[in-house]
């Protein structure tokens, strides 16, 4: 879309134009939107609103400009196999969301089967002013803002339906994912299902994946597995809250005899949580942390922006941010304790391991059904 060119220029001309104003514009996809940013000078706005109304509205998708992102596509594809950490995190992904469309990755004969008329059907199915949401921030009022807004977009018409949503993902049972490769390092991924995001357990889930892994020096699985044993040079987790479920994982990057008994530090710390084993002290560095770097999020108007669409994309109350410190501060060791039973279910874990699976120190099978990645 952003590269494919548009009705009134080629994709050339559209770059050219962008230049010559210095003008940024950037066009991601993800598995929930698709986002779309300019940034522009305000004495460039119209012509800078008329090229980004373009690529929404009416893509082109120029023949030689999607062979060219094909292959690009494609390269980068083939590399995925010579960069383990990114083929585990794909493969644990795949893994996690199997037998969900969550779950689909793109391959090689995927890209190969894409056709420009796939891209305009799909254009057509999901792009409609009912399935837009537009934010402004900068040098310019509200009146002109809406104003400029209505000329580029006010006759935009578009059928009532749009595309059908991905249903959210079900939970699955316990599993393990072997990823063999000759390799003397391996990664170690535990991945559970989590609260959706703006759910009565994802502040108290938030607070528990801080203390768990993803603060760093000051989280448990830092400390015991890298700072006291040593067994990882690097460790942690992450809480990803999407509109209708959440993943959160416990990974590790270790040596490979050491894979096993990594895992099972991992399991053993996650399910430690469960029985309420974090103190006053831990809970108010935690809340302390997360309110800190949460003030980081607002330092430019880009960021700003981008956070309010996200709330009223994601259906959350619109005083979301403006309560989130309150949320925060009001989670308690009780809470915590909830959201672990609640969500960290050893029955409903995940477990990806890529490494030489020859030089482990054990059998991954003692830890539950293993099957190999294709």
């Amino acid at each position: 879309m952003r590269t494919g060119g548009i009705r009134s220029l080629s994709g050339r001309e559209v770059d050219e134009r962008l230049d010559f104003l210095a003008a940024e514009a950037g066009l991601a996809a993800g598995p929930q939107a698709v986002t779309m940013s300019l940034s522009i000078l305000k004495k460039d706005l119209e012509e800078g609103l008329a090229i980004f109304a373009g690529i929404l509205r009416s893509p082109v998708f120029e023949e030689d400009r999607l062979r060219l992102a094909k292959e690009l596509k494609k390269e980068d594809l083939r590399r995925i196999a010579d960069d383990p950490q990114r083929l585990a995190f794909r493969e644990f992904n795949r893994f996690f969301y199997r037998n969900s469309p969550w779950g689909r990755l793109s391959s090689l004969a995927s890209i190969d089967a894409v056709r420009r008329k796939d891209l305009v059907q799909w254009h057509r199915q999901y792009f409609s002013p009912r399935n837009l949401w537009i934010g402004v921030s900068g040098d310019i009022t509200r009146e002109e803002a809406e104003a400029a807004l209505e000329r580029h977009f006010g006759t935009w018409t578009a059928p009532e339906a749009v595309g059908p949503e991905t249903p959210p993902p079900a939970p699955q049972r316990r599993g393990i994912r072997l990823v063999s490769k000759e390799t003397p390092q391996s990664i170690v991924i535990a991945g559970y299902p989590a609260p959706p995001k703006g759910a009565p357990d994802s502040p108290a889930f938030e607070v528990l994946d801080f203390l768990l892994g993803s603060g760093g020096f000051f989280s448990r699985i830092f400390q015991e597995v890298r700072t006291d044993r040593g067994l990882a040079y690097s460790t942690g987790s992450f809480y990803r809250s999407r509109m209708d479920h959440g993943l959160f994982g416990a990974y590790a990057f270790t040596g490979t005899k050491s894979s096993l008994t990594v895992l099972s530090l991992l399991e053993t710390i996650i399910g430690e949580s469960r029985n309420g084993t974090f103190t006053e002290k831990d809970l108010k560095l935690a809340q302390d942390s997360l309110l800190n770097s949460f003030l980081f999020s607002f330092q430019s108007p880009e960021q700003i922006v981008r956070s309010r669409l996200s709330v009223e994309f994601e259906g959350l109350p619109a005083d979301y941010l403006e309560t989130y410190r309150e949320r925060i501060r009001r989670v308690t060791l009780d809470d915590l304790k909830r959201a672990a039973n609640r969500w960290l279910d050893r029955g409903l874990a995940s477990i990806l391991v890529l490494g030489n699976s020859r030089a482990f120190e054990g059998s991954l099978e003692s830890f539950g059904n293993v099957t190999k990645a294709p």
